[in-house]
């Protein structure tokens, strides 16, 4: 799996679980994946035309976010990584 990652600085306003949460579903059409932790988030889906695993992590610490996109595919990894990013931070 090819690895994407970038971090980010949101606001306080952005930083609360559901604005995170709904900033990726709405980049994304992916589902939560139930995590343990409370900072970190969790999704998954799959490619429609190759049924390939996409998995997305967020890690909040501090203000800042950590955003890793993994996929098979690199490109969409990459354009999946840049449209979250930009939907978290807009």
């Amino acid at each position: 799996m090819n690895e994407n990652s970038t971090k980010l600085k949101l606001s306080e306003d952005r930083l609360n679980p559901k604005a995170i949460v709904t900033g990726v579903m709405t980049a994304a059409n992916v589902l939560q994946v139930t995590s343990t932790e409370e900072n970190i988030y969790r999704f998954a889906a799959k490619t429609l035309a190759g049924q390939l695993p996409v998995l997305v992590t967020l890690v909040t610490k501090e203000g800042n976010v950590k955003l890793t996109t993994n996929c098979e595919k690199m490109v969409i990894g990459a354009m999946l990584m840049k449209d979250i990013k930009q939907s978290l931070e807009s």
